[in-house]
């Protein structure tokens, strides 16, 4: 039937789609014609559209040339469009389509065609403004349905107010442009076809005439604002403000805004609170005190209404005031006796509150049991109480209590969540990750108030470092309990960088750790406050082993870079895994460092095997797994891993793996993140990011690490039986070994300091045994505690549709000791 429509005529049937016309336009049943044929006769001429990807109508006005010619629209993007760089919709961008996928070009497949038959099922964007794999992981019921995303979004998703892209909202777009919202149309086709040209922002964080100005290229070029900045992020761009922002919280306010809407509070919640207080065995008396200077008498009286508002009772408040602010409270308090009688005035003359003495003051005049600081720009939810009484219940000597957070606008929109690993010693030293909304026992209050070097700024931060000095038990409960009014920064406590790093190596002199804490340039460059730490080049022996088999060349350079290292008390152990490469047997012949030669067992490679062999035949304090296709990069890399196993509990340290083109490929392990299985954190993070919190640029503990370059004292290794070498033999023996001694009570650090490129498995094929994967799914725990539950399965740090809903049973984690080690298991 089609013979005389051209060459294009394959391309034609695929790309129409008969269903989808015939269901657009009902009157073809009038007609009595097949729906190709309808649409070559009749449709094209009446701008119909043959697929939802092709927008007849905008086709021809952005075309003109095809108007009145001798072909229809969608033969004409067929035959010439797609080879001119036409788009056949306004969300198919074909130049932008070829150049990020050159394999379509190599082929010679139409953009589109391409797209509708693999691209979209390989997880191939079409447009630069639409994220197919994010709008399939924030919608599972478009991903189970098996629909392609585009079209969903076109057809559905748009008019639903699904979001395209984490950096567009669409709900705000179309609220903050009601002219947009009466007409009907797509928000995100308004604003590519007219809204970034009418300077109309995407989202509340990115100011597009702010980005045109400081990138005036952009607007020569007629570029899309925001689709420049997701190319080419900060590092293409010299503004530094409102997108920055958007980057560092990583969470867009669509996908926060669906857990949001799972979490929110209503009657079914309030309902629950009240039935667990009633549940309660034991009820602290929570004394919050109040850390603004000066209060006037409103924001007395704002805050406690506000904690009139919680569901656990047993609170009182304390708040430094003046004396003509007290003198305007005594008329509210004579009509609230019940607020009077929890409300602790102090004269603010002698101390402000945020001072050393002035929270001494504080503490002798509290009657609670547990104590939190609070200023009038947190705001508490209403379960805030009832969720840390949940967690003092079920774990009554508890000592500190922490929860997540997010921020709110003027207009109280939440935003920017900090969704918070478990109790984590070395995060803590890397920047104030809780924040400070935090709870403390009474007397460990009191006893680490005495330690603090800060009055001011920085003091909250400085009292939990102080009280983390000696063993505590912690918990984190998952869920956001306190709102900050700060713009999201990595945590939610105004600190200086000079104040936070002060505060840090008193912390570290306490405990007599030789370290000096340093401000990293990433820190300095964005005014952040974080610490890194240096430890002396100086220290106990450590065995570098390194197995290895064939490939000279990766093996060389790694031998070559090692000579840059700054720590001096390391011996290097090449462990040689038979070996038949001609050049490589005569390298290792001449090599100056020791060569121990081990045999697969049974003649089947087995990597926990050759490493247990090769630790019995060295003598050292610490053990340094390396892999041989790795390169050293930095010369403190050995000083920072020693450095950071000194510290009491740590059991292993890790380091950060990047790939040659210096996007990250270890930055920590994950749990079950991977289809169950344990995974690296942050794995092709490019070059400059610093990922969800800036976990990726600073220490902090996780599960496990990888044995790429791990480093654990030798006689530890051998207590816990070394690498496992039944169950895993090649895969996942580091991460079983990490979790050991994670039950055993030690921590595992991730030290981004100590940064190597690995050039990635030369020496040994990819692919793990099935067997060993569902050894490392039954070995693992149900949840990783360093990776917050309210975050979604893949890994990348975005809250989950389906996080956990309020819930009042066991809102805590096990507490956490920070030095506290138990006996290992014989």
């Amino acid at each position: 039937m089609l013979t005389h429509y051209s060459s294009a005529t394959l391309d034609l049937e695929k790309i129409f789609d008969a269903h989808w016309y015939q269901e657009k336009n009902p009157d073809l049943a009038i007609a009595q014609c097949d729906a190709l044929e309808h649409y070559l006769k009749y449709g094209a001429v009446q701008k119909r559209s043959p697929h939802p990807l092709f927008d007849t109508a905008w086709y021809m006005g952005r075309y003109p040339e095809v108007v009145g010619g001798d072909q229809n629209p969608l033969q004409h993007y067929l035959e010439h469009g797609a080879r001119r760089g036409y788009d056949p919709h306004p969300l198919f961008d074909s130049d932008w389509y070829l150049e990020r996928y050159p394999e379509v070009v190599t082929s010679g497949e139409n953009p589109l065609r391409h797209y509708l038959e693999r691209g979209a099922l390989g997880g191939f964007d079409p447009h630069p403004l639409f994220a197919s794999d994010w709008y399939l992981l924030q919608h599972q019921d478009v991903a189970a349905a098996g629909i392609n995303p585009l079209v969903h979004y076109v057809e559905y998703g748009a008019a639903e107010g699904r979001d395209p892209n984490p950096f567009f909202d669409s709900d705000w777009y179309l609220s903050c442009n009601t002219d947009v919202a009466a007409s009907g149309v797509n928000p995100l086709v308004h604003f590519v076809c007219h809204g970034a040209i009418e300077g109309r922002a995407p989202n509340p964080l990115f100011d597009l005439s702010n980005y045109r100005r400081h990138q005036p290229s952009v607007a020569l070029a007629g570029i899309n604002p925001l689709a420049h900045f997701l190319r080419f992020g900060i590092e293409g761009s010299s503004l530094q403000e409102r997108p920055s922002k958007a980057r560092e919280t990583h969470q867009s306010d669509a996908a926060y805004g669906g857990w949001l809407w799972r979490n929110r509070w209503d009657s079914t919640a309030e309902a629950r609170a009240h039935a667990a207080v009633g549940q309660l065995l034991q009820k602290p008396l929570f004394t919050l005190i109040l850390t603004d200077t000066d209060p006037s008498a409103d924001v007395i009286r704002r805050v406690l209404l506000r904690l009139e508002e919680q569901i656990y009772p047993d609170w009182e408040l304390c708040a430094f005031v003046s004396k003509a602010c007290l003198r305007e409270l005594k008329a509210f308090l004579k009509t609230r006796p019940e607020a009077a009688q929890r409300l602790i005035l102090l004269d603010t003359r002698p101390a402000s509150p945020l001072s050393k003495n002035g929270l001494r003051r504080a503490d002798e005049a509290a009657r609670g049991t547990h104590v939190l600081l609070l200023s009038e720009t947190w705001r508490l939810a209403p379960a805030a109480l009832t969720s840390i009484a949940l967690a003092l219940d079920r774990y009554p000597d508890t000592d500190l209590v922490y929860s997540d957070h997010d921020h709110y606008r003027p207009d109280g929109l939440r935003y920017a969540p900090a969704f918070k690993p478990d109790w984590s010693p070395e995060l803590l030293l890397s920047y104030p990750y809780i924040g400070a909304a935090f709870c403390l026992r009474r007397d460990l209050f009191g006893s680490a108030l005495q330690a603090v070097v800060t009055n001011g700024e920085g003091l909250p931060s400085d009292l939990l470092l102080c009280a983390a000095d000696k063993p505590v038990k912690v918990i984190h409960v998952a869920q956001v309990l306190f709102h900050s009014e700060a713009p999201p920064q990595i945590m939610a406590e105004k600190v200086s960088q000079q104040t936070w790093q002060r505060i840090v190596q008193a912390a570290l002199d306490r405990r007599r750790l030789p370290a000096q804490a340093y401000q990293p340039d990433w820190a300095q460059r964005e005014d952040v406050p974080a610490t890194a730490l240096k430890f002396a080049d100086t220290g106990p022996h450590v065995a570098i082993i390194i197995p290895t088999r064939n490939y000279v060349r990766v093996l060389r350079k790694l031998i070559v870079s090692l000579a840059q290292t700054r720590y001096q008390n390391y011996s290097v152990h090449v462990v040689d895994n038979e070996s038949d490469d001609p050049e490589t047997l005569e390298y290792l012949a001449q090599l100056e460092h020791q060569v121990i030669r081990i045999a697969s067992p049974q003649g089947c490679f087995n990597f926990s095997y050759i490493n247990n062999q090769a630790v019995s035949q060295v003598e050292a304090d610490n053990i340094l797994f390396l892999n041989n296709d790795t390169e050293i990069i930095a010369p403190d890399w050995l000083s920072a891993m020693v450095g950071y196993l000194s510290i009491p509990g740590v059991g292993a340290v890790g380091a950060k793996l990047l790939f040659p083109d210096y996007r990250v490929q270890h930055a920590g392990v994950l749990l079950g993140t991977y289809n169950g299985l344990p995974g690296h954190a942050f794995g092709h993070l490019p070059a400059g990011e610093h990922g969800y919190l800036r976990y990726a640029e600073v220490a902090r503990d996780y599960s496990a690490v990888t044995a790429a370059c791990m480093l654990t004292p030798r006689q530890l290794f051998l207590d816990s039986g070394g690498f496992d070498e039944h169950r895993f033999a090649v895969a996942f023996n580091d991460v079983d070994y990490c979790l050991r001694l994670g039950e055993a009570g030690y921590r595992i650090v991730y030290c981004p300091t100590a940064s190597l490129i690995h050039h990635g498995g030369l020496s040994r094929g990819a692919g793990d045994d099935p067997a060993e994967e569902a050894a490392i799914l039954q070995r693992a725990p149900r949840r990783d505690p360093y990776y917050n539950p309210n975050l979604s399965d893949d890994g990348l740090f975005t809250p989950r549709a389906d996080g956990p809903a309020w819930e009042f049973a066991a809102l805590g984690s096990s507490p956490a000791r920070t030095n506290a080690v138990r006996q290992l298991p014989q």
